[in-house]
């Protein structure tokens, strides 16, 4: 097999200025096609990858749900890419992230972004290969971190992306809700336990566009994020992103895992019944918003209260006019023993005094 030593290697098509520029619809679908190609190339690799194929047997990841979502393993080769690249142009290999180019520029040389790796392809909705998420299988050396994913470009934007939505999009219009994750091995364990609604926020925080896209296909979002220090910032940060579409007709809720557990963990140490009951008993977003308003204070003394109820008052000027934002008075009024109207009247104070 030819393998391209730089992207200007013309032999194999490399570096030919071909096709539309990225920029462009017709660019864009020739962007996609690279990376389809892609993870038809990585998913033919994974069947001759013992390491990657021990490290889902260990995990408990299936054979069904591996060829659902086209799992797949990149090898340890610096240029393994090389069939799957030729024919497409400079621009586009750029755009696809697959390869890493050289410091001294294009023409110098580059190698793949990907390799000893288990490969989760990332879909938009409607299914194209936008990118990849990317776990290292063997030992990692350095600088090698254990999860990566295709740079930002103009496929792949990791804060409008969701890992699995494409495939649980039709499960979460008929069951009117979605379990947001944080994991890659989460969403797969939790859809082969049956959880047909789980997405992946791709590791990183939760954003506006990836819950707008949720909120498009359903009213009721549940998150189900793991029970570390990490996570519970992560729930935390989800609170406070979702508070303004907390309109009538839309609900949010937050599951509570186990201390040290994540979904996947979960499933694997108490099985399906625990993550469904997690989910079933999700805390509604006003208990949740009033938990962690009352975290770390001390409702025996004035200042605790004082700043409880300052803390959930941040929640609570982001709340449109709601059931949920009568409710989050109510909640704080129970805290502090005091009535609905000195919590409104004292939030209005706050709110009148921050500007």
């Amino acid at each position: 097999m030819l393998i391209p030593n730089t992207f200007a290697d013309c032999s194999s098509g490399v570096g030919r200025p071909s096709g539309p520029a990225v920029t462009t619809p017709a660019g864009h679908r020739r962007v996609h096609d690279l990376l389809a190609q892609a993870a038809l190339h990585y998913r033919r690799s994974l069947a001759g990858a013992p390491g990657a194929l021990a490290y889902l047997k260990a995990r408990g990841v299936g054979y069904v749900v591996a060829q659902r979502f086209e799992l797949g393993y990149a090898c340890s080769a610096w240029r393994d890419l090389g069939e799957v690249l030729g024919g497409y142009g400079e621009d586009e290999i750029a755009a696809s992230g697959l390869v890493v180019p050289h410091p001294g520029g294009r023409r110098a040389g580059g190698f793949d972004r990907f390799r000893d790796r288990l490969m989760f392809p990332i879909r938009d909705l409607e299914g194209q290969v936008a990118g990849f998420g990317a776990r290292a299988v063997g030992d990692r050396g350095p600088g090698m971190v254990k999860y990566l994913n295709s740079p930002e470009g103009s496929c792949f934007r990791k804060r409008e992306l969701l890992y699995g939505l494409h495939e649980a999009q039709h499960a979460i219009r008929q069951h009117g809700f979605a379990v947001v994750m944080e994991g890659y091995l989460d969403v797969l364990l939790s859809v082969q336990a049956g959880l047909e609604v789980a997405v992946g926020s791709l590791g990183t925080a939760l954003s506006v566009h990836q819950v707008q896209s949720l909120l498009a296909l359903a009213p009721r979002l549940v998150f189900c994020f793991d029970a570390d220090e990490a996570g519970r910032l992560a729930a935390r940060r989800a609170l406070h992103l979702v508070a303004p579409f907390a309109s009538a007709g839309r609900r949010f809720a937050f599951a509570m895992l186990p201390p040290g557990q994540d979904p996947a963990s979960l499933l694997q140490s108490e099985g399906p019944a625990a993550l469904w009951r997690s989910v079933r008993q999700a805390v509604a977003f006003e208990v949740f918003a009033a938990q962690c308003a009352g975290d770390g204070c001390d409702l025996t003394i004035a200042e605790g209260r004082a700043r409880c109820a300052a803390q959930l008052g941040q929640v609570w000027r982001l709340v449109p006019p709601s059931p949920a934002r009568d409710m989050l008075v109510w909640r704080c009024a129970v805290l502090l023993g005091q009535s609905e109207s000195v919590v409104r009247q004292m939030w209005l104070r706050l709110r009148s005094a921050q500007g």
